[in-house]
């Protein structure tokens, strides 16, 4: 008897063991979920802000080019104006 319950004591053990390290990694798999969220929600919010630059870039440019367009059908009409 007292041999069964010296390898039921080692048994009950390597469970506490085997436990502890199960908690262990479910702590450490949610901390690394929640990263992985937040690095996802960065990515949508950097991608969304690339978005509006490249959509605010183009705007830029058409207004550049209108502006261009515009002074020189004004030299056109008007040569003496500067620029």
């Amino acid at each position: 008897m007292n041999k069964t319950s010296e390898c039921r004591r080692q048994i009950d053990d390597q469970l506490d063991e085997v436990r502890g390290v199960f908690t262990d990694k479910q702590k450490l798999l949610t901390c690394e979920r929640k990263r992985s969220d937040d690095l996802r929600a960065e990515l949508e919010n950097i991608s969304l802000r690339l978005f509006y630059l490249d959509n605010a870039k183009n705007d830029v440019r058409s207004a550049c080019a209108a502006f261009t367009h515009t002074h020189a059908r004004l030299t056109a009409v008007c040569p003496g104006l500067p620029g």
